[in-house]
């Protein structure tokens, strides 16, 4: 969980300060505007009148003057918790009742044209008054004559609608009642036939009774189901045990009781089979196809033929029949004709106690539907009771209900009525202009804030020290404010003092670069190279320089003194070049030896400071160090500079910046100079300022307002910790009255501004 502290606060009322001191034109414009455009607006407003007139809300007497409820003349709400009062006043605010106010009284727009309802209800304030039955109608308009004739006029519209529609309902209501009646008592005759029908049909008085006896029959049979179920597990149980010992099933049984007990099959059985046992012994003597064997045979088959008929013959259908060889079997075996008679004796009576069973259920299954009945019967009986008295109590009420209706017919619905016709209200009538000013003024503040923020977003330079400080996290050595290069602006009003400037020639590098222009051919927008420091040594401007150079040596004493310093940026065109000059000419004037290279080999601006020439320079001595000395320039006491030299086209830059010859050179420098001042490429632009980062003791880090933007800010400080580079102070230029506190941040801050 993040807490605001009171710094956190500060922070944000000083950035809404800052903001406010930058676009406060703009916003004051803005305000201005808007102020004239309400000021005419009032101008051109008419002064505007409102009526009021009040109407009372009560239900009638006559109801419990004459004992009988009608319910006509009162106020019910359709929820518990709804206001009917409320519910009128939207029927005061309807379409209809609007359209024959607007139609009779002719009102018209602005534009002349026929005012539509929406707008004339919208104009309407309809409210009741609190801790009363009274409801207040409002209009208002320019026009006294006009809201006076609208509240009237409303007034009575409503009064005429509620008594037509009072009157309406109650004629609908009658003939409805009237419609109702005839099938109310119809209904009735119906209800009473259907009971006593019922009655009749099944002697509802004798319910109960026939209920009991019911339930004793069921208990019997239940008692004698159980018994027919005992029985019938035991004739199965006998039917298994015989199975087992005769191996034959007790359909099979039947069919061998049965033929056992015919002479004409038993002696058939006997004749095929000493016919069977001769024809063995024929065929012992004789081959096949014998006349004897063959008459054998046919015997044989006349037998068998005749036996399977008297088979067929004895066997009931549905029942397995006996093969001959299972009734040789059988009779060449000599099964006890008793067992096989009480095996068919005990699946007779097996099927006989089976058959019974299913009927005794088939009874108590009817008795129980008759008893499952009686509750339906009851409660049909129950219904038809209740259908009645309903019935009965309908007829009732319709009853009822007509004879209020013939009373309402003889009734007056005054349930509302106006208590106060339209009047003026005096203490409303009001000039809207001071309003619409105060609106005016308000709405150009808003605007006005809207607007600056919004453009403070969109921009997405740096506008402040505190934003640069907070991206930045190195020591703040200097604060330079911005000032105007022109001799006036900078405390200067004798131009002869740079007379020897403006008369040098046109000059140009080896390289075609332009190192001086005279001002008599110098456009509007060109600007001299002019260092504070040097000629204008008393201005805010140059003092600020002094109080950087008193910083830089405090923290360079305290951290070891460090005598090779690069001064870098994040972009072009944040001062660096005059941050360097300008801090060694405040050590040269200290008496320290100082040495400024410029060290930015792809567009010099030393040479240009110092008004020198750059056709020999840094990238010359690299390739011959034989020349270093006539390289250096004196521009002042104690102070020379190494300009940046020509190149040939296409040549790298950075292949001097890392070659050990450079080492050696610094290295030499450093032994002859107190303080090597190096004027670097921005950073984000090319990788020498890296490259030189980390060939000298350490680096400052200028950064312009309005210039240097967030995302440059952001990478910027990324590639400074990536790379590791000694970050010995952090220099804030073009400072102004408008961007940061004056109190704070170093001297000259508030004086006139322009671009540094």
């Amino acid at each position: 969980m993040t807490y605001v502290t009171s710094q956190d606060i500060d922070l944000e009322i000083r950035k809404l300060w800052m903001l406010l001191k930058r676009r406060w034109q703009l916003g004051l414009a803005i305000i201005v505007v808007s102020i004239i455009l309400s000021v005419v607006a009032s101008i051109q407003k008419k002064p505007q009148y409102t009526a009021n007139g009040k109407l009372l809300f009560k239900n009638s007497d006559t109801s419990n003057l004459t004992g009988i409820e009608t319910n006509l003349d009162s106020f019910e709400a359709l929820e518990q918790n709804a206001n009917p009062v409320v519910t009128e006043i939207e029927v005061i605010k309807s379409i209809p009742i609007a359209q024959k106010v607007i139609n009779e009284l002719k009102l018209t727009d602005t534009e002349g044209k026929v005012l539509k309802p929406s707008k004339f209800i919208a104009k309407l304030d309809v409210k009741p008054l609190s801790g009363t039955d009274v409801v207040m109608i409002s209009y208002s308009h320019s026009d006294p004559d006009l809201v006076l004739n609208v509240i009237n006029l409303l007034m009575e519209k409503y009064i005429q609608s509620s008594h037509y529609v009072n009157r309406e309902n109650v004629i609908v209501a009658d003939q409805i009642i009237n419609n109702q009646l005839p099938k109310a008592q119809a209904k009735v005759r119906e209800q009473e036939e259907a009971l006593q029908k019922f009655q009749e049909k099944y002697n509802v008085s004798f319910v109960d009774e026939k209920s009991k006896a019911d339930i004793e029959n069921l208990r019997s049979l239940e008692q004698e189901i159980q018994a027919t179920e005992a029985e019938l597990q035991e004739a199965e149980a006998n039917s298994t045990e015989l199975q087992q010992q005769i191996s034959l099933s007790p359909q099979q049984a039947i069919a061998w009781n049965k033929l056992s007990q015919s002479p004409i099959v038993q002696k058939q059985i006997k004749d095929l089979q000493e016919a069977q046992s001769k024809l063995l012994e024929e065929k012992e003597r004789f081959n096949d196809g014998h006349p004897r064997i063959t008459a054998l045979e046919e015997q044989i088959l006349a037998i068998e033929t005749s036996l399977g008929e008297q088979i067929s013959q004895q066997s009931s259908t549905g029942t397995p029949q006996l093969s001959i060889k299972d009734l040789q079997v059988a009779n060449r075996e000599n099964l006890p004709q008793k067992l096989t008679s009480s095996l068919a004796e005990t699946e007779v009576r097996r099927i006989g106690l089976s058959k019974k069973l299913n009927k005794l259920k088939s009874i108590q299954n009817n008795y129980q539907n008759a008893l499952a009945e009686m509750p339906q019967l009851q409660n049909k009986y129950g219904n038809l009771k209740l259908k009645l008295e309903s019935a009965q109590s309908r007829y009732k009420f319709l009853l009822e209900k007509a004879q209020e209706l013939n009373l309402a017919k003889q009734q007056n619905f005054d349930k509302v009525r106006i208590i106060e016709p339209a009047q003026i209200d005096d203490s409303n009538i009001y000039a809207p202009s001071i309003m619409l000013v105060g609106l005016g003024i308000s709405f150009g503040i808003v605007v006005a804030i809207i607007t600056m923020t919004s453009l403070d977003v969109v921009d997405k330079f740096i506008k402040t020290p505190e934003e640069i400080r907070s991206i930045f996290k190195y020591k703040l050595i200097g604060v330079i404010p911005s000032f105007d290069k022109s001799l006036e602006s900078l405390g200067s009003t004798n131009k002869s003092d740079f007379a020897e400037y403006n008369s040098l020639p046109e000059a140009k590098d080896q390289s075609g670069f332009l190192i001086h222009q005279p001002t008599s051919t110098r456009d509007s927008n060109h600007q001299l190279a002019i260092l504070p420091v040097k000629d204008i040594p008393h201005s805010p401007v140059s003092k600020a320089f002094w109080m950087m150079q008193a910083k830089f040596k405090h923290y360079n004493k305290a951290n070891s003194e460090q005598k090779m310093i690069v001064v870098s940026s994040s972009l072009r065109g944040e001062g660096k070049s005059l941050v360097s000059a300008n801090l060694a000419l405040t050590l040269s004037q200290l008496g320290h030896k100082v040495l400024i290279i410029d060290g930015d080999l792809y567009k010099s601006s030393q040479s240009m400071l110092w008004n020198i020439s750059n056709s020999v320079g840094l990238s010359n001595v690299i390739e011959d160090e034989g020349i270093l000395d006539s390289a250096i320039t004196s521009v002042s006491d104690n102070l020379d500079v190494l300009s940046s030299g020509s190149l040939e086209l296409g040549f790298n830059p950075l292949t001097i910046i890392d070659s050990t010859k450079m080492k050696f050179l610094l290295w030499k420098l450093v032994e002859k100079y107190n303080f090597v001042i190096i004027d670097s490429p921005p950073l984000l632009e090319v990788p020498d300022a890296i490259s030189l980062g980390k060939l000298a003791d350490g680096m400052i880090l200028v950064s312009r307002l309005g210039v240097l933007d967030y995302a440059s800010a952001q990478e910027c400080q990324e590639l400074l910790e990536s790379t590791g580079q000694n970050v010995l102070g952090l220099v804030i230029n073009g400072v102004t009255k408008n961007n940061t506190d004056a109190y704070g941040y170093g001297y000259g801050i508030g004086n006139k501004d322009a671009v540094a």
